[in-house]
């Protein structure tokens, strides 16, 4: 048995997740090219604890009036277990997500997910098949301002065929379905009845490595989801998706995708939507120690809203770390989305009516130190602000002053 205690890697990118997304979050299953903490035999734990958000928010509610403030703290603990039989890879992972709040009780809750995957490799041919379930009553989005719980599964299977070193093909399908628990709502609107929905997703295409360390893959992509209990949301998607990806050892790092999509909602009161979509998360860092991280999205997403079911959402944040001493870094990132309103249901705009948008815009500022081997601090502020023309009540300012303390991988 190997017992190995690694040590945390101090990077832009971890501090900019610490200051703008919630909590530490689940990417997509795959084993990470770092040893592991821990080996025994074939199996590989990597453990990790971090106090996430530890500090103070002067509007736990995104409230437009009279903002309720109070002190916070997530204590997030994650696992994840690689085991290699031969040529064949089995994976879990599992997490929890405590979060607390010293005057507001209704606000405190413990979100769950566990995920599981088998790759199998067999010969030219390499199957996988992978589930995940999250129970979770973290806020959905930046439209819905409510810690609403949410039950959420999805199942995927799938394959890649290397017709040679470098060419492959590949197809998977999945299904997921997500549900609000009863009595969930928000602005009136019960959610289960707005945003339950079931959804399944079929892709094909081909992945080619342009380089040893760049690969692009080039999918087809059919998605239909159906809303049982709100049959106006109800929509398919059909895209072409080019997706450029770059290995962690690559100068640029992460994965960009752009593409087109036909958006077509099935109530033919509703116009199509013909679009890019946009999904990307890619870092680099130059000579002089300075790192960059872009992130970018565009898609359309489901509103609670019966009269307004659908919106574009458009989104860009960017983060620059300076390493100063030592392994510290000075941090400063921003963002900004974009909710565009282009459908309408039920009811018909004026001629000449604006489209409605809203803009949710996010900026921060911090510090990250390194303590010990495998240990680490970050503290900083962030200031978010929500604005809307056509609905002022849905607007709020809100800052927060949050450290973070993690240890393992």
């Amino acid at each position: 048995m190997t017992l190995k205690i690694g040590a945390l890697k101090i990077g832009g990118l971890v501090l900019t997740c610490t200051l703008v997304a919630p909590a530490a979050a689940f990417a997509q299953l795959t084993a990470p090219a770092e040893r592991a903490q821990i080996e025994l035999g074939p199996v590989s734990l990597y453990p990790s604890v971090q106090l996430v958000e530890a500090g103070y928010d002067d509007n736990v509610f995104n409230e437009t009036v009279d903002p309720k403030g109070d002190y916070t703290f997530t204590l997030a603990s994650r696992i994840l277990v690689v085991t290699k039989i031969a040529q064949n890879e089995l994976m879990f992972s599992s997490g929890a997500d405590y979060v607390w709040f010293k005057e507001y009780v209704s606000e405190r809750n413990n979100n769950l997910k566990h995920a599981v995957r088998f790759n199998l490799s067999v010969s030219r041919w390499k199957p996988y098949v992978g589930a995940t379930r999250t129970e979770t009553q973290s806020r959905p989005n930046s439209e819905i301002d409510v810690r609403a719980k949410r039950l959420e599964h999805s199942a995927v299977v799938g394959s890649n065929f290397n017709l040679t070193a470098r060419t492959a093909i590949t197809a998977s399908a999945q299904a997921d379905d997500s549900a609000y628990d009863d009595g969930e709502t928000f602005r009136g609107v019960a959610l289960d009845d707005a945003l339950d929905r079931r959804g399944q997703l079929y892709s094909g295409g081909v992945r080619y490595a342009l380089t040893p360390l760049t690969t692009l893959h080039v999918t087809g992509n059919y998605q239909e989801d159906v809303f049982p209990q709100s049959h106006t949301r109800d929509a398919t998607r059909v895209s072409v998706t080019p997706v450029l990806e770059f290995s962690p050892d690559a100068a640029i790092r992460g994965r960009f995708s752009a593409g087109y999509e036909l958006f077509k909602p099935k109530d033919p009161s509703l116009p199509e939507h013909p679009g890019i979509v946009l999904d990307g998360s890619v870092n680099w860092a130059t000579a002089s120690l300075t790192g960059f991280d872009l992130q970018v999205g565009r898609n359309v997403s489901y509103s609670y809203q019966e009269t307004e079911p659908y919106y574009i959402s458009t989104s860009v944040r960017l983060a620059v770390s300076q390493r100063v001493f030592w392994d510290a870094e000075l941090v400063a990132n921003g963002s900004r989305e974009l909710l565009s309103y282009h459908w309408h249901a039920g009811i018909t705009p004026p001629p000449g009516a604006p489209v409605r948008r809203d803009t949710a815009d996010t900026y921060g500022l911090g510090v990250g130190v390194p303590l010990h081997r495998g240990l680490k601090f970050v503290v900083g502020m962030e200031w978010q602000r929500r604005e809307s023309e056509e609905h002022p009540e849905t607007g709020y300012n809100r800052r927060r002053l949050i450290s973070t303390f993690t240890i393992g991988y």
